[in-house]
């Protein structure tokens, strides 16, 4: 597996087995991302985990994942790690695991990590 590990990813991968485990048969879930494999295996039809081709994290957020996200024209979109594209039409909820981005007083990050 070519990701990190640890809280962040815990809790994206449980929330969306969750929807996978409770989504209504007349809606439809897209899983987007940039790891090397299918995570989560479903049967269902409404349920499409699409594969971004590139593995540097700029790219995926902020040029084919938004191409593809208003291309499959959602309603709403949930981004899990702190990170909302530019220029994306459907609805967004974002997921931030840390406030020490925005607190400088830590210096907890480097500065493009913050920007």
């Amino acid at each position: 597996m070519s990701h990190k590990v640890g809280g962040a990813w815990e809790y994206a991968k449980s929330m969306t087995g969750a929807m996978i485990d409770n989504i209504n048969k007349n809606d439809e879930l897209f899983i987007i991302h940039n790891l090397d494999r299918k995570c989560f295996n479903s049967e269902q039809k409404n349920i499409s985990e699409i594969i971004l081709k590139s593995k540097n994290r700029i790219i995926c957020d902020f040029f084919l994942a938004p191409l593809i996200i208003n291309k499959l024209n959602l309603d709403v979109v949930w981004f899990t790690k702190n990170v909302v594209p530019y220029f994306i039409k459907a609805n967004k909820l974002v997921t931030i695991h840390d406030m020490t981005y925005f607190l400088n007083k830590y210096d907890a990050y480097p500065l493009i990590d913050t920007l």
